[in-house]
């Protein structure tokens, strides 16, 4: 037996010291805290829709769709640019004219012609005509770039009610420029291949000549009826 006498002070008899608790408040019990601080980590491991692999996944697979649709267009533009005709011949326009045969006092005898043409440089056109011939091929010529995309897709879209319908007929969206294209540097074929290659020449036509000058061949190419050429000859 240990005969020592028992000291009060020592360290194995000293009870622990309680904290104190607040005036009006609970303890919390540790069970209790532990349930709570078990839930924590449980609420965490919830994720969103934006972090999620469904997420990612379609992420992913939108871009390598962007990818493979940006290297098919390239490819596909790369094909239509071969045997491109040049629009050199545009800039040095000179238009087929009617040939015409004057008596000693002016008067005129006759004309000789495949196409009924009267070139007229296009500052001397009647604002009237320009602007009217502009309302009703190409509203928004000066505003854009070759290719009216907004018009585009009205066209589109009616062609596709036109069908629906049962009607044949369908409405173009071709502008000025393009139309400049297809007189000029193309043949009037009616297929995608041709539509495309118009559109890429209406694009360069723009890049290379001023509005004034599609204007004055536009105006002076364009076919009104009785193999007149051109409004000065209508």
């Amino acid at each position: 037996m240990n005969d020592k006498p028992f000291d009060p002070t020592s360290r194995t008899s000293r009870k622990p010291k309680m904290k104190p608790v607040p005036v009006g408040g609970k303890r919390t019990s540790r069970s209790k805290a532990g349930a709570g601080s078990a839930a924590a980590p449980s609420a965490g491991k919830k994720r969103g829709f934006f972090s999620s692999g469904l997420f990612k996944g379609l992420a992913l697979a939108t871009v390598g769709l962007g990818i493979i649709g940006a290297i098919a267009a390239a490819v596909i533009i790369s094909q239509l640019m071969i045997g491109l005709p040049s629009i050199e011949a545009l800039k040095s326009y000179e238009p087929k004219v009617t040939t015409r045969v004057h008596a000693g006092d002016g008067k005129l005898i006759a004309e000789f012609a495949r196409e009924r043409r009267v070139f007229v440089p296009i500052e001397e056109m009647p604002d009237t005509v320009v602007n009217a011939f502009i309302s009703a091929e190409d509203k928004s010529f000066f505003e854009h770039s070759g290719l009216d995309f907004m018009g585009m897709g009205r066209a589109a879209i009616r062609n596709v009610l036109n069908q629906l319908s049962g009607s044949s007929r369908l409405q173009g969206a071709s502008t000025i420029t393009q139309q400049v294209a297809r007189v000029m540097l193309l043949s009037p074929e009616q297929t995608y291949i041709r539509k495309a290659r118009e559109a890429l020449l209406a694009y360069r036509i723009e890049q290379a000549m001023s509005k004034d000058k599609i204007l004055e061949i536009y105006l002076n190419e364009i076919y009104l009826g009785g193999r007149s050429y051109g409004v000065a000859s209508a």
